[in-house]
């Protein structure tokens, strides 16, 4: 009788103590499809609030309009080089939002998250005439 006792605390201790199994776990691949990073060269432009506080931005890149998530680095862009040509690194990601005057009721918008940004400085042009 002692053996049944002995063979049965053996058998609840192992599945006390063997971990669950269930299924994959999916966040390792939406970790694996991590959007990459890009760099973005445009004019920023900002807009404000009555309070005078950054309501949005964005970056007009040739034809290519990014809007600026307006994190802690988005609002320092935003602060920092408002109506200025500056180059952007960051992830962009795609978002759908409703648009009453498109045939689909959708368009899609490009979000970009700042990582680090610095203002584009233009060469002067040389004023020296050829003789």
């Amino acid at each position: 009788m002692k053996c049944l006792f002995l063979f049965a605390g053996i058998i609840t201790s192992a599945f006390c103590l063997t971990p669950v199994v269930t299924a994959a776990d999916p966040a390792p691949a939406a970790a694996a499809v991590k959007a990459e990073e890009k760099v973005v060269t445009g004019t920023l432009s900002v807009t404000k609030n009555e309070d005078d506080a950054v309501a949005s931005a964005k970056i007009a890149s040739d034809d290519v309009a990014y809007n600026i998530v307006l994190d802690e680095n988005g609002k320092k862009l935003a602060k920092d080089m408002e109506d200025k040509k500056v180059t952007v690194t960051g992830t962009v990601e795609t978002k759908e939002v409703k648009d009453d005057e498109s045939e689909t009721g959708k368009k899609t918008e490009l979000w970009l998250t700042v990582k680090s940004f610095s203002a584009v400085v233009e060469k002067e042009k040389s004023s020296d005439s050829e003789e």
